[in-house]
């Protein structure tokens, strides 16, 4: 398609990262997934069974789909192959995070709480996580069978995790602020309690962190065409064309978004057997961001783990170190894009400055988004695989979220907008 400007200045709608592209491909093995659609193969949020994991990263240039794709079998692929667990389950331990959460809006600092598992098994712990990237199962000690002891913050997460987790946070809050979003406020564990059996469980929590991912990139999409729309237009002609096909594009990369979102609350609507017209569902609960303890050598000793269930072991660390790089890149990006606005207005820079820095914001707030919503998706599919099938759902939350929102099923006083956060343990 022809452009009105020099395809180096113009953003761009481009596609997130297909699902998976951050970790190497993990179980083929049950379940039936949809196909890939145009539009960042916003389906619903399901990992197709068998399907090549397929890269990707940002474009630089080109009108492409935008939205969350949907996971292919890379990451934590299937609902089937549960195995048996040893006697070690999945639980946060303690340690206090600087900053906000997601749980929590602006101004409070929440401490993490201590997690004693409610099965009366050990502990497996979001925070204190597998090894640092170039450790191997082989070369760790397995976690003691007993409640992780509180960790030191430095020793457990750097502060590029609790950055990461801010920034999620702080869009979160955005996501709950946001008007003309039709749905219900749905926290992890009534999405888990609504699912029928272990597979339908383990989908749900797959698709509940898509939708996640997709929302949080409609918050951005939205925040990006406004920003481009509040810019003064150049006296220049070319330098003003420019600016419309970047606003243009924004407005097409934020009606994508707006579909990826609702495809995605269709697809965890139809996990939960419940009406999208009447219940759609809405996200209230932080995927989580930092190391996480998957007790890798405990399970293989016992010969209850799957191959695949390796590979997400080791790669998780790898997939860490991707979030924190992202997050790191996402905060000079936004010092220097506010830098080249001001610096805009008075006239010192050109349009097409200021569009490129916002192109580069944009795209790495894509593919961190990606990288979170990977990481996820796999400890999803590690802990749902090794964990006994007869956890219950708060137990099952606790494997995947350091501050759960608290059940809006059994806390019928909580506000509309998901307000009621009291800590399930």
């Amino acid at each position: 398609m022809p452009s009105t400007a020099p395809p180096s200045t113009a953003p761009s709608a481009t596609a997130l990262p297909r699902q998976g592209s951050s970790l190497p491909p993990a179980s083929t093995s049950g379940g039936a997934g949809l196909e890939s659609s145009r539009l960042g193969n916003i389906n619903n949020g399901y990992v197709p069974q068998g399907a090549p994991s397929t890269t990707g990263t940002p474009a630089g240039n080109g009108l492409s789909g935008s939205g969350l794709a949907a996971p292919p079998s890379g990451l934590g692929g299937g609902i089937g192959g549960q195995a048996t667990a040893p006697s070690t389950t999945l639980g946060p331990t303690s340690i206090q995070q600087p900053g906000t959460s997601g749980q929590n809006l602006p101004g409070r600092t929440p401490a993490f709480e201590t997690g004693v598992p409610r099965t009366g098994v050990p502990a497996f712990d979001p925070r204190g996580s597998a090894a640092p990237a170039g450790n191997t199962p082989n070369n760790r000690e397995p976690v003691a069978e007993t409640v992780v002891p509180e960790e030191p913050v430095g020793e457990s997460n750097p502060p590029a995790t609790y950055f990461a987790r801010d920034q999620v946070g702080r869009w979160l809050v955005l996501l709950q602020q946001q008007e003309q979003l039709s749905g219900k406020p749905l926290p992890l564990v009534d999405a888990i309690s609504r699912a029928s059996d272990p597979a339908r469980r383990k989908t749900a929590v797959k698709r509940y962190w898509t939708l996640t991912a997709t929302a949080l990139d409609l918050v951005n999409a939205r925040a990006e065409a406004d920003f481009l729309a509040g810019i003064t237009p150049p006296a220049d002609s070319r330098q003003r064309a420019t600016l419309e096909a970047a606003q243009a594009i924004a407005r097409a990369r934020r009606a994508e978004a707006t579909l990826a979102f609702k495809m995605a609350q269709r697809g965890l609507a139809e996990t939960l057997d419940t009406d999208v017209q009447v219940e759609a569902p809405i996200p209230v609960d932080s995927p989580f961001i930092g190391r996480y303890r998957t007790n890798y050598n405990t399970f293989a000793a016992q010969g209850s783990v799957r191959d695949d269930l390796a590979t997400i072991d080791w790669s998780l660390p790898l997939v860490l170190e991707t979030i924190h790089a992202r997050s790191e890149a996402l905060a000079a990006l936004d010092r220097e894009v506010r830098e080249v606005k001001s610096r805009y207005d008075v006239g010192q820079l050109s349009v097409d400055e200021l569009l490129r820095v916002h192109q580069d914001l944009r795209d790495q707030r894509m593919a961190f988004l990606a990288s979170v919503r990977d990481y996820n998706l796999s400890i999803a599919e590690y802990s749902l695989s090794v964990g006994p099938a007869s956890l219950g759902p708060t137990d099952v939350v606790s494997m995947l979220v350091v501050e759960p929102t608290a059940s809006i099923a059994r806390a019928p006083g909580s506000d509309s907008r998901g307000g009621n956060r009291r800590s399930l343990r």
